[in-house]
């Protein structure tokens, strides 16, 4: 484990904090951190999905950290695309708070298809971003 959740863990627990509002505290900064990303992408701008792959790289939960990590070491915006779907398909797998959706564009990496988690409403693509915004559909949505 890292050294950002120790320290977030300690300062909670001295905070009263419940181990589960820990837990909960800690997957919401991921979901932050990864819409950040996804937001980014959509917006063709490398300079911040970078700066939020940044932040997932220091998670906790190994399989986002290293997820992240090969993002970030990607050598421009395509291979980040790319990579980001491997991130994807990990945040994908945790419980979806309320108001994110996972979203799908069958056009993505090649056309084999691709998910993203987003937070509830327009697609927002970050496989392809301005060059294709809105393709894509929600597929799971949290009610």
């Amino acid at each position: 484990m890292n050294k950002t959740f120790w320290i977030l863990t300690v300062a909670l627990a001295l905070a009263g904090v419940s181990c589960s509002a820990m837990e909960e505290t800690m997957v919401s900064a991921v979901f932050a951190n990864y819409t950040s990303a996804q937001e980014a992408l959509a917006e063709d701008d490398s300079a911040s999905a970078r700066e939020a792959l940044r932040a997932l790289a220091q998670e906790p939960d190994p399989e986002i950290r290293e997820a992240a990590k090969a993002a970030l070491e990607a050598e421009d915006l395509k291979a980040v695309r790319k990579q980001f779907k491997l991130l994807s398909s990990k945040v994908e797998k945790l419980e979806l708070p309320k108001g994110y959706v996972v979203a799908y564009c069958p056009m993505a990496d090649d056309g084999k298809g691709a998910t993203w988690v987003q937070k509830d409403g327009e697609i927002e693509n970050p496989y392809f971003g301005s060059e294709m915004l809105k393709c894509g559909e929600v597929t799971k949505r949290v009610e």
